[in-house]
């Protein structure tokens, strides 16, 4: 009777603590817009590598976390632990050591109830400071059109992603690499124009223009790859697959 009774009560504190309704929030960025996929207790989080994930309603006080960072050459995954406190939002950067090995860094853990209080409307004398926000950075200096993806590769990154692509004796194998990099990356429209010129056949050129559009970041400019066409029918058959889809 004892040992049932005692089961009884561990059941109500059990039922107590997850009938709270506290829940906690988990933020992951990459520290250089690495694109990555996300599993908590071996669900996945998302379908596509993404560079920024948010997960709400977290409810419990401990989750195994693996990532895998996807990269141009290949896919590298880690395993971590994490705590959560009930009603708290944390922030982990994905970092990249010198010796190459990626790892989470806990760079906030901050309260929602303190979150809310600093987004409600309280008068300035009450308000508590707040830092200043990150400066803005202009990846491309003097364009102020539309905007498809966060970060651009860095001229160096691209450098090597062409290189690779280069390298490849056979056309069908140097679109393949070509779409590979542009899909795990954010490119500037004259970098989609020079993966373009490596090609040979129009038709490749043309797969590949389709292939990169809503993987570029300044679309405003995206006329620039149509220097990449011999034929003008390519040029209105770009023009069309653009309108017709956005």
């Amino acid at each position: 009777m004892k040992h049932f009774l005692l089961i009884i009560c561990f059941s109500l504190v059990l039922f107590s603590l997850n009938g709270t309704g506290q829940t906690s929030n988990l933020i992951l960025d990459s520290e250089h817009g690495e694109n990555f996929l996300l599993y908590l207790n071996g669900i996945p989080q998302n379908e596509e590598p993404e560079n920024r994930i948010e997960i709400t309603r977290l409810d419990r006080p401990s989750y195994k976390v693996k990532i895998t960072v996807v990269t141009i050459y290949r896919a590298i995954t880690f395993s971590k632990t994490i705590y959560l406190k009930p009603d708290h939002e944390v922030t982990y950067l994905i970092k990249r050591s010198a010796e190459g090995k990626y790892y989470m860094d806990k760079v906030n853990d901050v309260s929602l109830e303190w979150q809310t209080y600093m987004d409600e409307d309280y008068d300035d004398d009450y308000y508590p400071p707040t830092p200043p926000p990150p400066p803005t950075v202009d990846y491309l200096p003097g364009y102020n059109g539309p905007v498809g993806c966060p970060v651009p590769m860095s001229p160096e990154g691209f450098r090597e992603a062409k290189t690779s692509v280069d390298e490849k004796t056979f056309e069908d194998s140097k679109l393949t690499m070509a779409k590979q990099i542009i899909s795990m990356n954010c490119l500037l429209s004259r970098q989609v124009k020079e993966l373009m010129l490596l090609l040979t056949f129009e038709s490749s050129r043309l797969d590949l223009a389709k292939f990169a559009f809503n993987h570029t970041y300044d679309l405003g400019n995206y006329y620039l790859v149509n220097d990449a066409f011999t034929f003008e029918s390519s040029i209105k058959e770009l023009d069309d697959f653009i309108h017709e889809r956005h």
